[in-house]
């Protein structure tokens, strides 16, 4: 998987590789919890190194759905990605 399917609108993000994903959804008394999602994989730097990276976010929260996930999935691809602008 490349992040233009996570990610599509973010310059650069055609050059950072996920290779890997995950995503933990607990059961509570409340409901189903987002206890963390994860990404990592490498970027081809614009001098050609290549950097590896991983991306986590820990404990969001009570979800009411699988649409609550997707921008979590967003703001990853996109911190990826401004990883590769900003380098």
């Amino acid at each position: 998987m490349t992040l233009p399917r996570i990610q599509c609108r973010i310059v650069g993000a055609v050059l950072a590789h996920a290779k890997k994903t995950g995503t933990f959804v607990e059961d509570s008394a409340q409901g189903p919890v987002l206890k963390a999602q994860s990404l990592a994989g490498y970027i081809d730097t614009k001098s050609g190194r290549r950097l590896a990276f991983t991306l986590a976010v820990n404990d969001v929260g009570v979800i009411s759905g699988v649409d609550e996930i997707l921008p979590v999935f967003q703001d990853v691809g996109t911190i990826s990605a401004l990883l590769w602008k900003l380098q």
